[in-house]
């Protein structure tokens, strides 16, 4: 879903590690960054002093993001987007020189394990890659001291001694018969395990050992070992990648809430490298889920390419998979496979994808609910921005007012105003209204006007709302909540809404209630002071 590439459209984004794409007039992406907070990273384009970073030549008009797990996951899916889509402001990537894989010759007699740069052969397994360098050599390191693989690529039977590997406890010393095949080869395949996430059991089987040697006294080995825990558990888990899978991918989220349904696609090439993501909202759904699901499916690879494998979050999986394979394997002349994305080798990149499938269904619904707003208030135009108005008084003196503005059904902090209006003063809240409006569509410090004003009160505060605007020369659309009549919106026209299931109901209804207790904050606030 793209976004107005606007400050106020900041409010919707998630502050998340993730990347973001930048589009231009015409929609064509023209940039892709990565952040370690995303709404920090994309507000830091709106600040005057701004001169870091890219300056793009050309006016970026829209935004979007996916989410990520940490900022490592973000930077490597920069990069394979930056690969996929090449946008025209983006250094090309065209190999991953700067990045450190480990590396286990296995066609060896006794397997040895390095770093690499690349992916050179069939008779290795390959880890990674790293980010930074840094990170390949801790691991490297680990690798040592917890299985003592050999990092030499040294011929067996030529020494006579062990090297200083040995002597520091990262070595076996095969090379001197200091451990038998069978034992070693336990010990490598123990490390491919290792290095593919599974490292919990070696961290219990290491807490035994140190509380061991904290029993005998060996303090000092004691601390080696618990140093060493602290280093193995800073291995965190990489999610987007996974050095198993040797099969281009396409992996589906979904979630449906009554009519509406949202698909989301993450496609992935033989390397583990994200190359394209999608998106279907679909509305006024009437079918059922496994209906929808194979519709769904089967419509967009009749289109597209077909991957060697669909991994979908759905308990329908068993389902699709009796009916949509035929199809599929058909179609692409081999036999494909459905898996359903739970457990195992997916379960990391599914529960990035079903993060950011919460966050795009909830933006979804919003602009539906905007929308249907506009509909049935009959507005003029698309209530992007709604600032919300509220009188608060203490026994009719000490009066204050509060604004609060809404951008695209979110809160909007930046355009949040207190409004001081009398200490002594009788309470008259149409007056007040009055006062407020007024003071706000003539202040010079809030240049940008709303698509809805929404008054806190009856069909007086509403008029009193209205001549504020008949005496700036603003012409905007305006509307009451009165509470006192149970939540009824009341228009200009005279006419009396009540929709309170309604989801663009809702919206207004937050947004009196947001600016009715900022208003009670400021009262109390300034209670003190009076």
């Amino acid at each position: 879903m793209l976004i107005p590439f606007k400050e106020e459209s900041l409010v919707s984004i998630p502050e998340k590690s993730g990347i973001y794409f930048l589009y231009n007039i015409e929609k064509e992406l023209v940039y892709i960054g990565k952040a370690l907070n995303l709404r920090k990273r994309l507000s830091s384009y709106f600040k005057s002093d701004y001169s870091h970073g890219i300056l793009f030549p050309e006016s970026i008009e829209y935004v979007e993001y996916l989410i990520a797990k940490n900022e490592k996951e973000a930077y490597f899916l920069e990069r394979d987007f930056i690969k996929s889509k090449a946008p025209k402001y983006n250094i090309r990537l065209k190999d991953d020189k700067n990045f450190l894989l480990l590396r286990i010759k296995i066609n060896e007699e006794f397997p040895y394990i390095r770093t690499a740069r690349r992916k050179t052969d069939s008779d290795s397994l390959y880890f990674g890659p790293y980010i930074p360098a840094s990170y390949a050599y801790k691991i490297l390191r680990i690798i040592g001291k917890v299985f003592k693989i050999r990092t030499c690529k040294e011929k067996i039977g030529r020494r006579k001694r062990p090297c200083l590997d040995y002597f520091l406890g990262l070595c076996s010393a095969p090379c001197v018969g200091k451990i038998s095949k069978e034992d070693y080869e336990k010990s490598v395949k123990n490390a491919i395990n290792f290095l593919n996430g599974k490292i919990e059991i070696y961290i219990e089987n290491l807490k035994e050992d140190m509380k061991e040697a904290s029993n005998s006294l060996e303090f000092e080995k004691a601390a080696e070992i618990r140093d060493l825990i602290f280093a193995i558990e800073s291995i965190e888990k990489k999610t987007y990648k996974n050095t198993e899978i040797r099969e281009n991918y396409d992996i589906w989220g979904y979630k449906r809430d009554n009519n509406s349904a949202l698909f989301f696609l993450l496609r992935a090439d033989k390397n583990g490298n994200i190359k394209e993501k999608k998106e279907f909202y679909l509305r006024d759904v009437f079918i059922s889920d496994k209906e929808l699901l194979f519709s769904v499916l089967s419509d967009f690879y009749f289109k597209e390419s077909i991957p060697e494998r669909l991994i979908i979050a759905s308990k329908f999986s068993k389902e699709i998979k009796k009916n949509l394979t035929p199809f599929l394997s058909s179609k692409s002349g081999k036999e494909i496979k459905i898996t359903e994305g739970k457990g195992g080798k997916f379960s990391q990149i599914m529960e990035s994808l079903n993060e950011n499938i919460e966050i795009k269904f909830k933006e979804f619904e919003k602009e539906d609910a905007l929308k249907e707003m506009k509909k049935e208030l009959k507005l003029k135009r698309y209530p992007e921005i709604i600032e919300a108005y509220d009188i608060s008084h203490l026994s009719g003196t000490n009066i204050v007012g509060s604004k609060v503005s809404f951008y695209r059904g979110e809160p909007d902090k930046k355009g949040y105003r207190r409004y001081f209006i009398s200490k002594s003063e009788k309470a008259n809240d149409p007056e007040n209204i009055y006062r407020i409006v007024k003071r706000r569509l003539s202040s010079k410090r809030d240049k940008r006007l709303p698509d809805l004003l929404l008054i806190d009160g009856g069909i007086a505060q509403l008029n009193a709302a209205k001549r504020a605007m008949e005496e700036t020369g603003v012409n905007i659309e305006v509307i009451s909540i009165s509470k006192e009549k149970k939540d009824t919106i009341h228009l200009l026209t005279g006419k009396n809404i009540k929709e309170k299931n309604a989801k663009w109901f809702k919206i207004l209804k937050f947004a009196r209630d947001e600016a009715h207790r900022f208003a009670i904050k400021y009262q109390k606030m300034k209670r003190g002071t009076f």
